[in-house]
């Protein structure tokens, strides 16, 4: 009963998002592709690529052995495409006007409710450290977080021994540490809050030239309710490519970028031939 509140919660606080969005404007996304398509906008085509969102009137062509799935928030449906074959995106479905009949399978009210606004683009997806001696990994600046025990990683230009500073913002010092390695994690009696903004650097005296060299990084930890919606979100192990490249945007629309960067591995362990998997995962 208490996880449906708390999906009933989340689905209220994202009311006004859902409601800027527009029912005619974004109603869907690429979330898979394997071979050639493209979609066309008001005369005007382009391939077909993962991440690419729909509007009532595009226009989706597949050639043959070619397959797309593509989610559509007012059918609440995931269209699985294959070539060759001719759709067109509508405000309340897709449908397929040449070739191969489409497969459907369904989207919860919440997946849609989560999926619906595509608040960020993919640039604000990879934000690290700007020191070129030390890039902060992870938690990376400005990402919002689902877990309140994060692993900290960075990557240095020389080995050292590394002085360590992590504050509750605005000022209070939460734990110091003297580490030897480009990583650490918090003690087990230590753990960061839910709803809480921090601040993480990473120092070093450099052997070369005795100069020292910092970098640090904001980030936050996400609402209790938030995390516990985000994560009722996650697909089972053995869902589909589309449904982890939903959950993915889904993360990443919210700024849970290290989160979503996971995911986006999975995605591109498993599915090699997607390049924008590749470079989401990095």
């Amino acid at each position: 009963m208490w996880k449906r509140l708390i999906v009933l919660a989340w689905l209220a606080m994202l009311a006004p998002l859902l409601h800027a969005a527009g029912a005619d404007d974004v109603v869907g996304m690429v979330l898979d592709v394997q071979g050639n398509g493209e979609m066309k906008v008001k005369g005007e085509a382009s391939k077909l690529q993962l991440l690419s969102y729909l509007k009532p009137g595009t226009q989706i062509k597949l050639d043959a052995g070619a397959r797309a799935s593509v989610s559509h928030y007012g059918a609440r449906l995931i269209y699985q495409l294959s070539g060759p074959t001719v759709a067109q995106v509508g405000a309340d479905q897709i449908k397929v006007s040449s070739g191969t009949p489409a497969h459907t399978k369904s989207l919860a009210e919440k997946v849609v409710a989560a999926a619906i606004n595509p608040a960020m683009g993919a640039a604000a997806f990879k934000m690290r450290g700007l020191s070129s001696e030390i890039a902060l990994v992870a938690p990376s600046a400005k990402t919002a977080l689902l877990t309140t025990r994060p692993s900290f990683k960075w990557e240095a230009d020389e080995p050292a021994s590394y002085q360590l500073v992590l504050t509750e913002l605005p000022e209070r010092v939460v734990a110091r540490a003297k580490v030897d390695a480009a990583g650490w994690e918090l003690p087990g009696n230590l753990a960061l809050e839910f709803g809480k903004d921090y601040r993480w650097s990473v120092s070093y005296t450099s052997a070369a030239d005795g100069r020292t060299r910092s970098a640090g990084a904001d980030f936050s930890v996400a609402t209790q309710a938030e995390a516990e919606a985000l994560t009722a979100l996650r697909p089972a192990p053995d869902a589909g490519v589309d449904e982890w490249v939903l959950y993915a945007s889904i993360l990443r629309d919210r700024r849970m970028l290290d989160d979503a960067r996971q995911v986006w591995r999975g995605i591109a362990t498993q599915r090699p031939d997607l390049a924008k998997a590749q470079s989401m995962a990095r």
